[in-house]
Protein backbone atom coordinates (compact mmCIF):
# COMPACT_ATOMS: atom_id res chain seq x y z
CA UNK A 1 0.00 0.00 0.00
CA UNK A 2 1.37 3.40 -1.00
CA UNK A 3 0.08 6.79 0.10
CA UNK A 4 1.06 10.11 -1.45
CA UNK A 5 1.34 13.57 0.05
CA UNK A 6 1.84 16.34 -2.52
CA UNK A 7 1.68 20.14 -2.87
CA UNK A 8 -1.99 21.06 -3.28
CA UNK A 9 -4.11 24.04 -4.10
CA UNK A 10 -5.71 25.85 -1.20
CA UNK A 11 -8.75 23.93 -0.02
CA UNK A 12 -12.08 25.68 0.51
CA UNK A 13 -13.08 26.63 4.02
CA UNK A 14 -14.61 23.70 5.82
CA UNK A 15 -12.94 21.04 3.67
CA UNK A 16 -12.75 17.81 5.64
CA UNK A 17 -9.25 16.93 6.75
CA UNK A 18 -7.88 13.45 6.22
CA UNK A 19 -7.80 11.05 9.12
CA UNK A 20 -4.46 10.18 10.64
CA UNK A 21 -4.25 6.39 10.44
CA UNK A 22 -6.40 5.54 7.45
CA UNK A 23 -8.78 6.58 4.71
CA UNK A 24 -11.80 5.87 6.92
CA UNK A 25 -12.38 5.79 10.67
CA UNK A 26 -12.83 2.03 10.48
CA UNK A 27 -9.44 1.60 8.81
CA UNK A 28 -7.87 3.95 11.34
CA UNK A 29 -9.37 1.92 14.20
CA UNK A 30 -8.09 -1.34 12.70
CA UNK A 31 -4.58 0.08 12.39
CA UNK A 32 -4.69 1.71 15.83
CA UNK A 33 -5.77 -1.53 17.49
CA UNK A 34 -3.02 -3.45 15.70
CA UNK A 35 -0.36 -0.97 16.78
CA UNK A 36 -1.58 -1.08 20.37
CA UNK A 37 -1.60 -4.87 20.36
CA UNK A 38 1.94 -4.98 19.00
CA UNK A 39 3.23 -3.22 22.12
CA UNK A 40 0.74 -4.80 24.55
CA UNK A 41 -1.18 -1.59 25.24
CA UNK A 42 -4.82 -1.83 26.31
CA UNK A 43 -7.09 -0.52 23.58
CA UNK A 44 -8.68 2.22 25.70
CA UNK A 45 -5.35 4.08 25.83
CA UNK A 46 -5.51 4.72 22.08
CA UNK A 47 -9.29 4.91 21.73
CA UNK A 48 -9.17 8.52 20.50
CA UNK A 49 -6.44 8.00 17.90
CA UNK A 50 -8.76 6.73 15.12
CA UNK A 51 -10.64 10.05 15.28
CA UNK A 52 -7.51 12.18 14.90
CA UNK A 53 -7.24 14.24 11.73
CA UNK A 54 -4.31 15.79 9.91
CA UNK A 55 -3.68 18.97 7.92
CA UNK A 56 -4.10 17.15 4.58
CA UNK A 57 -7.18 16.84 2.38
CA UNK A 58 -7.85 13.70 0.37
CA UNK A 59 -7.91 14.09 -3.42
CA UNK A 60 -7.25 17.85 -3.38
CA UNK A 61 -6.19 19.37 -6.74
CA UNK A 62 -2.45 19.50 -7.23
CA UNK A 63 -0.73 22.88 -6.89
CA UNK A 64 -0.60 24.91 -10.07
CA UNK A 65 2.38 26.53 -11.72
CA UNK A 66 3.80 23.56 -13.59
CA UNK A 67 6.65 22.90 -11.14
CA UNK A 68 8.10 19.40 -11.11
CA UNK A 69 8.26 17.92 -7.64
CA UNK A 70 11.22 15.90 -6.29
CA UNK A 71 10.12 12.58 -4.87
CA UNK A 72 10.78 11.22 -1.35
CA UNK A 73 10.02 7.57 -0.53
CA UNK A 74 9.52 6.51 3.08
CA UNK A 75 9.61 3.08 4.75
CA UNK A 76 8.43 2.84 8.39
CA UNK A 77 10.05 0.85 11.18
CA UNK A 78 9.35 -2.81 11.92
CA UNK A 79 5.62 -3.15 12.48
CA UNK A 80 5.19 0.52 11.57
CA UNK A 81 2.66 1.97 9.17
CA UNK A 82 2.77 4.39 6.25
CA UNK A 83 1.07 7.20 8.20
CA UNK A 84 3.38 7.17 11.22
CA UNK A 85 5.39 10.16 9.96
CA UNK A 86 2.42 12.15 8.65
CA UNK A 87 3.57 15.49 10.11
CA UNK A 88 6.97 15.04 8.45
CA UNK A 89 5.35 14.12 5.12
CA UNK A 90 3.05 17.16 5.25
CA UNK A 91 5.99 19.44 6.01
CA UNK A 92 7.95 18.13 3.02
CA UNK A 93 4.91 18.45 0.76
CA UNK A 94 4.56 22.09 1.84
CA UNK A 95 8.11 22.64 0.53
CA UNK A 96 7.31 21.21 -2.89
CA UNK A 97 8.09 17.50 -2.52
CA UNK A 98 5.92 14.50 -3.24
CA UNK A 99 6.17 11.96 -0.42
CA UNK A 100 5.30 8.32 -1.09
CA UNK A 101 5.02 6.33 2.15
CA UNK A 102 4.75 2.55 2.15
CA UNK A 103 2.98 -0.11 4.13
CA UNK A 104 4.82 -3.44 3.85
CA UNK A 105 2.28 -6.33 3.88
CA UNK A 106 3.00 -8.96 6.55
CA UNK A 107 5.43 -6.53 8.20
CA UNK A 108 3.35 -3.43 8.96
CA UNK A 109 1.07 -3.95 11.97
CA UNK A 110 -2.03 -3.91 9.77
CA UNK A 111 -2.56 -3.14 6.08
CA UNK A 112 -6.16 -2.56 4.97
CA UNK A 113 -6.49 -3.18 1.24
CA UNK A 114 -8.97 -1.57 -1.16
CA UNK A 115 -11.16 -4.67 -1.12
CA UNK A 116 -11.48 -4.54 2.67
CA UNK A 117 -9.07 -7.36 3.49
CA UNK A 118 -6.67 -6.74 6.35
CA UNK A 119 -3.15 -8.16 6.27
CA UNK A 120 -1.54 -8.33 9.69
CA UNK A 121 2.11 -8.51 10.66
CA UNK A 122 3.67 -11.96 10.47
CA UNK A 123 7.25 -11.00 11.36
CA UNK A 124 8.53 -11.68 14.86
CA UNK A 125 11.81 -11.91 16.71
CA UNK A 126 13.02 -15.37 17.79
CA UNK A 127 15.15 -14.12 20.69
CA UNK A 128 18.25 -15.63 19.13
CA UNK A 129 20.62 -12.88 18.03
CA UNK A 130 22.11 -14.67 15.02
CA UNK A 131 18.75 -15.97 13.83
CA UNK A 132 17.17 -12.54 14.22
CA UNK A 133 19.97 -10.90 12.25
CA UNK A 134 19.38 -13.34 9.41
CA UNK A 135 15.65 -12.65 9.52
CA UNK A 136 16.22 -8.89 9.60
CA UNK A 137 18.48 -9.11 6.55
CA UNK A 138 15.71 -10.89 4.65
CA UNK A 139 13.03 -8.43 5.74
CA UNK A 140 15.29 -5.52 4.80
CA UNK A 141 15.88 -6.99 1.34
CA UNK A 142 12.12 -7.28 0.74
CA UNK A 143 11.56 -3.70 1.85
CA UNK A 144 14.40 -2.45 -0.38
CA UNK A 145 12.79 -4.24 -3.33
CA UNK A 146 9.45 -2.61 -2.41
CA UNK A 147 11.09 0.83 -2.48
CA UNK A 148 12.66 0.25 -5.89
CA UNK A 149 9.36 -1.07 -7.23
CA UNK A 150 7.45 1.99 -6.01
CA UNK A 151 9.94 4.33 -7.68
CA UNK A 152 9.45 2.42 -10.93
CA UNK A 153 5.69 2.82 -10.64
CA UNK A 154 6.05 6.52 -9.90
CA UNK A 155 8.11 6.87 -13.08
CA UNK A 156 5.28 5.18 -14.99
CA UNK A 157 2.77 7.43 -13.27
CA UNK A 158 4.71 10.50 -14.34
CA UNK A 159 4.76 9.29 -17.95
CA UNK A 160 1.02 8.61 -17.83
CA UNK A 161 1.41 4.92 -18.65
CA UNK A 162 -0.56 3.89 -15.55
CA UNK A 163 -3.66 5.43 -14.02
CA UNK A 164 -3.26 8.42 -11.74
CA UNK A 165 -3.90 7.53 -8.07
CA UNK A 166 -6.65 10.11 -7.63
CA UNK A 167 -9.97 9.38 -9.30
CA UNK A 168 -11.04 12.02 -11.78
CA UNK A 169 -7.76 13.99 -11.59
CA UNK A 170 -4.32 13.84 -13.15
CA UNK A 171 -2.19 15.41 -10.41
CA UNK A 172 1.10 13.74 -11.15
CA UNK A 173 1.49 13.22 -14.92
CA UNK A 174 4.53 15.22 -15.94
CA UNK A 175 4.91 16.68 -12.45
CA UNK A 176 7.01 14.04 -10.66
CA UNK A 177 10.74 14.71 -10.86
CA UNK A 178 11.85 11.12 -10.35
CA UNK A 179 15.38 12.05 -11.44
CA UNK A 180 15.59 13.75 -8.03
CA UNK A 181 14.41 10.94 -5.78
CA UNK A 182 15.40 10.43 -2.16
CA UNK A 183 14.81 7.22 -0.22
CA UNK A 184 14.23 7.46 3.52
CA UNK A 185 13.10 5.30 6.39
CA UNK A 186 12.94 4.85 10.13
CA UNK A 187 14.62 1.99 12.03
CA UNK A 188 14.28 -1.11 9.82
CA UNK A 189 12.88 1.21 7.17
CA UNK A 190 16.09 3.21 7.42
CA UNK A 191 18.12 0.05 6.90
CA UNK A 192 15.95 -0.71 3.87
CA UNK A 193 16.54 2.81 2.55
CA UNK A 194 20.30 2.30 2.78
CA UNK A 195 20.02 -1.05 1.03
CA UNK A 196 17.81 0.41 -1.70
CA UNK A 197 20.31 3.21 -2.31
CA UNK A 198 23.14 0.65 -2.50
CA UNK A 199 21.48 -1.35 -5.24
CA UNK A 200 19.50 1.29 -7.14
CA UNK A 201 21.40 4.27 -8.62
CA UNK A 202 18.15 6.12 -9.30
CA UNK A 203 18.04 7.27 -5.67
CA UNK A 204 19.89 10.59 -5.50
CA UNK A 205 19.90 10.83 -1.68
CA UNK A 206 19.24 8.57 1.30
CA UNK A 207 18.28 9.33 4.90
CA UNK A 208 18.41 6.59 7.53
CA UNK A 209 16.51 7.63 10.65
CA UNK A 210 18.07 5.52 13.40
CA UNK A 211 18.22 2.32 11.36
CA UNK A 212 20.91 -0.33 11.90
CA UNK A 213 22.18 -1.65 8.54
CA UNK A 214 21.31 -5.26 7.72
CA UNK A 215 22.30 -7.45 4.83
CA UNK A 216 25.53 -8.50 3.13
CA UNK A 217 28.55 -6.42 4.07
CA UNK A 218 29.90 -6.94 0.57
CA UNK A 219 27.23 -4.63 -0.86
CA UNK A 220 28.67 -1.49 -2.45
CA UNK A 221 28.43 1.76 -0.55
CA UNK A 222 25.52 4.02 -1.53
CA UNK A 223 26.38 6.17 -4.54
CA UNK A 224 24.12 8.92 -3.26
CA UNK A 225 24.71 11.35 -0.36
CA UNK A 226 23.54 9.77 2.88
CA UNK A 227 22.62 11.06 6.31
CA UNK A 228 22.06 8.92 9.40
CA UNK A 229 20.94 11.01 12.40
CA UNK A 230 21.38 9.29 15.72
CA UNK A 231 20.92 10.52 19.23
CA UNK A 232 22.32 8.72 22.24
CA UNK A 233 21.50 9.35 25.88
CA UNK A 234 23.01 8.25 29.14
CA UNK A 235 21.79 8.67 32.72
CA UNK A 236 23.87 11.80 33.26
CA UNK A 237 21.96 13.57 30.47
CA UNK A 238 18.43 12.59 31.50
CA UNK A 239 15.91 14.18 31.19
CA UNK A 240 17.63 16.44 28.66
CA UNK A 241 16.24 15.96 25.18
CA UNK A 242 18.26 15.26 22.08
CA UNK A 243 18.66 18.15 19.66
CA UNK A 244 16.00 18.15 16.96
CA UNK A 245 16.90 17.08 13.43
CA UNK A 246 15.42 18.68 10.32
CA UNK A 247 14.77 16.01 7.73
CA UNK A 248 13.52 18.52 5.18
CA UNK A 249 16.65 20.64 5.51
CA UNK A 250 18.94 17.64 5.13
CA UNK A 251 17.18 16.58 1.93
CA UNK A 252 17.64 20.08 0.58
CA UNK A 253 21.38 19.75 1.19
CA UNK A 254 21.65 16.47 -0.65
CA UNK A 255 19.61 17.24 -3.76
CA UNK A 256 20.22 19.77 -6.56
CA UNK A 257 20.06 23.41 -5.60
CA UNK A 258 17.21 24.29 -7.96
CA UNK A 259 14.49 22.94 -5.67
CA UNK A 260 10.91 24.17 -6.12
CA UNK A 261 9.56 27.12 -4.21
CA UNK A 262 7.65 26.60 -1.00
CA UNK A 263 4.00 25.67 -1.44
CA UNK A 264 1.06 26.19 0.84
CA UNK A 265 1.02 23.61 3.66
CA UNK A 266 -2.18 22.04 2.34
CA UNK A 267 -0.55 18.85 1.12
CA UNK A 268 -3.23 16.47 -0.01
CA UNK A 269 -2.77 12.78 -0.15
CA UNK A 270 -4.12 9.75 -1.95
CA UNK A 271 -3.74 6.06 -1.25
CA UNK A 272 -3.23 3.21 -3.66
CA UNK A 273 -3.04 -0.51 -3.07
CA UNK A 274 -0.12 -2.54 -4.42
CA UNK A 275 -1.88 -5.82 -3.88
CA UNK A 276 -3.95 -7.64 -6.48
CA UNK A 277 -4.02 -7.34 -10.24
CA UNK A 278 -7.07 -5.21 -10.91
CA UNK A 279 -6.54 -2.33 -13.38
CA UNK A 280 -4.89 0.65 -11.73
CA UNK A 281 -3.54 -1.26 -8.75
CA UNK A 282 0.12 -1.71 -8.06
CA UNK A 283 1.56 -5.20 -7.80
CA UNK A 284 5.18 -5.98 -7.01
CA UNK A 285 7.68 -7.29 -4.45
CA UNK A 286 6.14 -7.95 -1.08
CA UNK A 287 2.57 -7.92 -2.42
CA UNK A 288 -0.05 -10.55 -1.88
Amino acid sequence: MVQLWYPAQKSPAGAQRAQYLGRTEQEARTVSDALAGAVCLPGFLVDGVPRARTHAVFNAPVAGGGDRFPVVLFSPGAGGVRTQNTAWAEELASHGYVVAALDHPYDSAAVVLDDGRTIRAATASTGDRDADEELAAGWTAVRAADLGFVLTRLESLDRGTIAAPLVGREPSTGRLDTARAAVTGHSMGGAAALQAARQDPRFAAVIDLDGYPHGPTSSPSPRSPSWTPRCGTRPATWPARCPPTAASASIARTTPADLPRRHRPTAARGARSRAGAAPGRWSGPGGT
